[in-house]
């Protein structure tokens, strides 16, 4: 899954994948796509400073880059909306990873 969202981010933002790189090791310690699997907000947040504080440009490329390959590789794109209402509006990287976790067992 990781691979696969790292791929479409490489083919869809050349460049995305080396900035997102350095900037959440730099401040997180870790690797994007671990951030993004474990604490997607915090992913959002950093996108947006990417933007310089455009939280709807942020918003737009995370959804596009981000929540879109997560909800291919699972294999229904309906989820988009739901992930994008825990993360995006609600902020609770808690009940993605519950979601994300039932969603990887069916």
């Amino acid at each position: 899954m990781g691979e696969f969202i790292r791929k479409h981010i490489s083919r869809a933002a050349p460049g995305h994948v080396t900035l997102l790189k350095n900037m959440a090791e730099l401040r997180y310690g870790t690797d994007f796509i671990e951030l993004f699997l474990n604490e997607p907000s915090k992913v959002l947040d950093l996108l947006i400073n990417i933007y310089g504080g455009d939280e709807e440009t942020a918003t737009f490329i995370f959804k596009v880059l981000f929540i879109k390959p997560l909800a291919m590789w699972l294999g229904d794109l309906s989820l988009i909306e739901d992930f994008m209402r825990i993360i995006v509006m609600k902020r609770d990287n808690m009940k993605f990873k519950v979601l994300l976790q039932a969603l990887c067992r069916e």
